[in-house]
């Protein structure tokens, strides 16, 4: 317990002495995506796109599909 508020002390610290400066902001936000972020391997990131893509192009297919069949039944009752 001691642990987290001495970290939270040393991160609200940290907080208090940034503040000012668009500099200040730029480093905090490179040490953020350079230390804190955990980017996806290059495995991962492939495996997530095919995931993606995927899905897309179902769901256009199958959207595709009904907006075909009622089309046709639309065409079909106005004759």
């Amino acid at each position: 317990m001691k642990d987290k508020s001495k970290n939270l002390q040393k991160n609200q610290q940290v907080v208090k002495t940034n503040r000012g400066s668009f500099v200040d902001f730029l480093k905090g936000v490179w040490f953020e995506l350079t230390q804190r972020v955990k980017w996806p391997t290059r495995k991962e990131l492939t495996q997530y796109t095919i995931v993606v893509v995927s899905f897309i192009v179902f769901w256009s297919v199958y959207i595709g599909l009904w907006d075909f069949v009622f089309a046709k039944g639309v065409e079909l009752i106005t004759k």
